[in-house]
């Protein structure tokens, strides 16, 4: 339901606190409940609760991810724990935990593949594709995050990935600096061009995109 809220009202305060506060231990636990608070108060003091239900057009993209994030949570092993919206309906994003220690080759064909599964789910629903700024959507209208942790759940630090992300500017991928345990540490980008080219010259895509933690 905050999520809902958050994205309703295009109110990326909490969403940018939460990704403040990511790289920085001693504040985890308290992330997520200082961004609720804040989230209530705000909305609270926009609409009574009986108008937060979600417009018909925002209930066909909610299906829609929450469709697509199960699927690929159990195809992949990985836990989507939000989703974003940019420009209503032009761009479509979901964000997800992997807790295990990926190559940087086998994160761009994973969110490759994300991506596209999402891509082709959303160009196929016909109840959303009224309301779709740009139709079909490509790899410009759609988003894949990843944060890595390790299984029991604390940061990953340089070498390890501990961001990579399919954006529909391109690719990202970051690691942590291990002494200051916030900011980047290593900072690259691809486009999505670039990142095609690299993952046809890769191992089969296959075996990097089915490889899970034991």
């Amino acid at each position: 339901m905050i999520t809902y809220i958050l994205e309703l009202y295009d109110f990326p305060f909490p969403c940018v606190l939460l990704a403040l506060c990511d790289n920085m231990a001693r504040m985890k636990r308290y992330c997520h409940w200082v961004a609720l608070i804040i989230s209530v108060i705000f909305v609270s003091g926009c609409q009574p609760p009986s108008q937060l239900q979600p417009p018909e057009p925002m209930r066909f993209a909610l299906d829609q991810i929450e469709v697509t994030s199960q699927r690929l949570k159990k195809s992949y092993q990985i836990q989507p724990i939000g989703y974003g919206m940019k420009q209503e309906f032009l761009v479509l994003e979901i964000s997800f935990e992997v807790r295990r220690k990926i190559s940087k080759e086998e994160a761009r064909a994973l969110l490759l593949t994300c991506a596209q599964e999402f891509m082709d789910d959303i160009n196929a629903n016909e109840k959303l594709r009224p309301y779709l700024l740009e139709y079909p959507f490509t790899l410009s209208n759609v988003g894949i995050e990843f944060y890595f942790r390790n299984q029991d759940g604390t940061f990953l630090y340089d070498p390890d990935l501990s961001f990579a992300a399919c954006l529909p500017e391109g690719f990202v991928f970051s690691t942590t600096d291990p002494v200051k345990q916030c900011g980047f540490k290593e900072f690259s980008t691809e486009t999505h061009e670039e990142a095609l080219a690299l993952i046809k010259e890769s191992a089969p895509p296959l075996k990097l995109l089915n490889a899970v933690a034991p």
